[in-house]
């Protein structure tokens, strides 16, 4: 175990720290220090746990999407760990358990965190991105013109259209506002009302079934682990004709409903910034792009995202180090905080 005389290193996956976190945390008493670094040639698993055993950090970063699992074996390396920051938005410990073993971690007394908000600016501004391109049919546009071919197409504007968002939380909330700034009418369905987005947007709270109904554009923002298969038949088949965006987990669409839904005319095109689990994708990679648009799952990763991110992966870091209250906890789906 450790005690007050051990080192406070914090092993970190994937690329990186950025200088200015690197330099906060050397003036704290923090050795940032990469879990694999170069070390080649070996599984990962492997050189993983030998470093863990050599390091015994106190703090572990994952930094999405690199490292391995953190498993049971890999956790007993690592006997004096205290605490695992992961570098994403959610709160929700269900949400965590693709890359962590978190009943263990938590059977162990390790404290695990995450960072809400870090890809708030990053995946909304991809929301809007999907959002023109699918209006403005851009991609099939593209295509057109690159073959010689004449593309018209009368399509509406977005100024005066109505979006639907499914979850208001912080990404729901951008997207909302930037629709807004568009000229979009917004309508939203969430498990908490958002008093100061109805006042500042004349945003309207209604039920999935009325949003489905009402809307021309739905945006999909909800967690993974408290709404997968949310989006099924029952609300796709009250759509008519509308464009489904999500850059939130796939899973949150019912595939067979949606491939129904783009069948019959609900949904007149989906553009998703992430991948359904085999074998459902094949079916969508199938269709043409002016039904199905898919990117693989990007629109979070850019530098405001990793320097947002490790700022407040290293605020939890160093409550725990200073024995203060630690901020951005985990904590079951069924909690307000995971909201």
């Amino acid at each position: 175990m450790a005690d007050e005389t051990t080192p406070f290193v914090v092993c970190y996956t994937g690329e990186h720290p950025p200088a200015a976190v690197c330099d906060r945390a050397a003036a704290a008493g923090i050795f940032l220090t990469p879990l694999l670094g170069d070390l080649a040639g070996e599984r990962t698993e492997d050189v993983a746990a030998r470093r863990l055993s050599q390091l015994r950090p106190r703090g572990y970063v994952i930094n999405y999407p690199h490292g391995p699992y953190l498993s049971a074996a890999l956790v007993d390396a690592a006997e004096c760990l205290g605490i695992v920051s992961f570098m994403g938005p959610s709160l929700a410990l269900e949400d965590h358990v693709r890359f962590m073993d978190v009943e263990y971690l938590l059977e162990r007394g390790v404290l695990l965190t995450a960072a809400p908000g870090c890809t708030t600016i990053s995946v909304a501004e991809g929301t809007l991105a999907l959002l023109l391109a699918v209006n403005l049919g851009l991609v099939m546009a593209n295509q057109a013109c690159k073959a010689g071919l004449i593309w018209q197409r009368t399509r509406p504007t977005l100024c005066g259209a109505s979006l639907g968002i499914v979850g208001m939380g912080n990404i729901g909330q951008r997207v909302a506002r930037l629709a807004h700034a568009l000229g979009m009418r917004i309508l939203y369905s969430s498990r908490t009302r958002h008093w100061q987005i109805e006042d500042d947007l004349g945003a309207q709270y209604v039920d999935l079934p009325t949003l489905f109904e009402q809307s021309d554009y739905v945006s999909i923002h909800s967690t993974a682990a408290l709404t997968q298969g949310l989006i099924g038949r029952e609300l796709l088949s009250r759509a008519r004709g509308v464009a489904l965006i999500n850059t939130a987990d796939a899973t949150i669409v019912d595939p067979d409903a949606l491939l129904e839904a783009l069948d019959r005319g609900w949904i007149r095109i989906a553009a998703f910034d992430d991948r359904y689990p085999p074998p459902h994708q094949a079916r969508f990679d199938a269709l043409g792009d002016d039904r199905f648009l898919v990117l693989p799952f990007i629109s979070w990763d850019t530098p405001h995202y990793r320097e947002r991110g490790w700022e407040l992966c290293l605020e939890s870091q160093l409550a725990f180090k200073e024995a203060r209250p630690v901020p951005y906890q985990l904590v079951r789906p069924s909690s307000p905080e995971a909201r």
